[in-house]
């Protein structure tokens, strides 16, 4: 038998996950965050052998799956915001949409 997430939901009911291998908690309710991207490669990987095995319903990996997609993508697009901050103020263009529309603050030509 398969072992089953330890969290507690707020009406007191237990969630109905399975625990990840060698953890108490299910993927959703694991303690550890997910920081970087080599980090949610290792989750998928894991999350990918635990659903061939069967230790892991395919609902629960497919929701998962698609979150940490969206995790990398904005992983992913911090730094590219942080560089394209640093390019904006170095070269001293406008954030505003209105004024770069009007010629000021722009880049020339």
């Amino acid at each position: 038998m398969t072992k089953k997430c330890e969290f507690r939901k707020k009406d007191g009911e237990r969630c109905d996950a399975n625990a990840q291998a060698g953890k108490d908690s299910c993927v959703f309710h694991d303690p550890a965050p997910l920081r970087n991207t080599t980090e949610v490669s290792a989750f998928l990987a894991k999350s990918i052998n635990q659903v061939l095995r069967g230790a892991l319903d395919p609902r629960v990996a497919n929701s998962a799956g698609y979150l940490a997609n969206v995790l990398l993508r904005s992983l992913e697009q911090g730094p590219l915001e942080i560089r394209m901050a640093r390019l904006e103020a170095a070269l001293d263009i406008a954030k505003d949409p209105h004024t770069a529309a009007s010629g000021k603050d722009s880049l020339p030509v």
